[in-house]
């Protein structure tokens, strides 16, 4: 049996990490005429549709036990003939989706019908909201906000981001937007405290070494490609989430490192002006019938 708890599935990133160096331009990929339009024609052009499906899972009685979303990223044909290597990677990502959340579903179903403490409640659900924030040759941006209830005091959200390079499909480390990696974990911390200052002692008591042999904590998610980030305009922002630096109450964080007062942090080629994600990513309704699951034949 799946051990549960409300914190649900904890999200495994399916793509590699990047080495640097793996980035391409557009001149090594031979797509210059592709990603050199003017900024008007790629504003006005939908380069991806998002589409997010519903999953159910009923008992015999017909009563739901449990129930997920997952999305699904479709490129256009203008976004297929522009960025050629991101089909595969995209495939990946929607292929891993749909899995992890077919796989919550039949499981909670699963545990809602053989346990009696659950007879009264809710059902049980595994979602991941998506959405793409940035889409340029530089970078794709995909947010994707995770919301699992499996019982306990609370549900569990949490968001993570997947930058992605467009012109070589690989994903995107901060090692490889980042003009200077060395100084980023004391940056984050104290613009975390700077930002944040009501929640200085939870910070402090998340993220503070207990012991003489543990590694500072901000260190340790830059050497574990553990930062949820994004890049735009203005400069980088870090999320956390829930439990990541303080607690379930505190809610999701986000520390701005603008680029007016770190100007050499981040890649100049990042920071350049992008198209307005709603010009660039349409959003499809959910399926208006959720598809019926199976529980599994053995859920041990």
């Amino acid at each position: 049996m799946l051990a549960l708890s409300a914190c649900g599935t904890a999200y495994d990133d399916p793509l590699p990490d990047n080495t640097a160096g793996a980035v391409e331009t557009a001149a090594e990929t031979g797509t210059d005429e592709e990603v050199t339009k003017t900024e008007e024609e790629t504003e006005e052009e939908i380069l991806v549709t998002i589409k997010h499906h519903r999953l159910t899972c009923v008992s015999d009685d017909g009563g739901e036990l449990a129930n997920g979303v997952y999305p699904e990223l479709v490129l256009t044909q203008e976004g297929r003939s522009r960025y050629p290597k991101l089909v595969d990677t995209v495939n990946v990502l929607n292929e891993y989706w749909s899995q992890s959340i077919r796989d919550d579903v039949s499981a909670y179903g699963a545990y809602m019908e053989e346990s009696e403490y659950f007879q009264d409640s809710d059902p049980f659900c595994s979602d991941i909201e998506c959405l793409v924030t940035r889409f340029d040759e530089h970078m794709l941006s995909i947010r994707l906000n995770y919301y699992d209830f499996a019982g306990g005091a609370h549900p569990m959200h949490y968001t993570r981001v997947t930058n992605i390079d467009p012109l070589s499909g690989h994903k995107l480390m901060l090692e490889d937007v980042l003009a200077n990696t060395a100084d980023l974990p004391a940056i984050v911390r104290d613009e975390t405290y700077l930002q944040y200052p009501d929640l200085a002692d939870e910070i402090s008591s998340y993220t503070e070494p207990l012991y003489d042999d543990e590694g500072d904590y901000f260190v340790t998610m830059m050497n574990d490609n553990s930062y949820t980030w994004a890049i735009g305009v203005d400069g980088l922002t870090i999320h956390f989430s829930p439990y990541e630096v303080a607690s379930y109450a505190a809610g999701d964080l986000d520390v701005t490192l603008s680029a007016d007062k770190y100007p050499d942090l981040v890649k100049k080629e990042y920071l350049t002006a992008v198209a307005d994600p709603g010009k660039v990513a349409a959003v499809q309704e959910p399926d208006p019938v959720p598809e019926r699951l199976s529980l599994p034949d053995d859920p041990q």
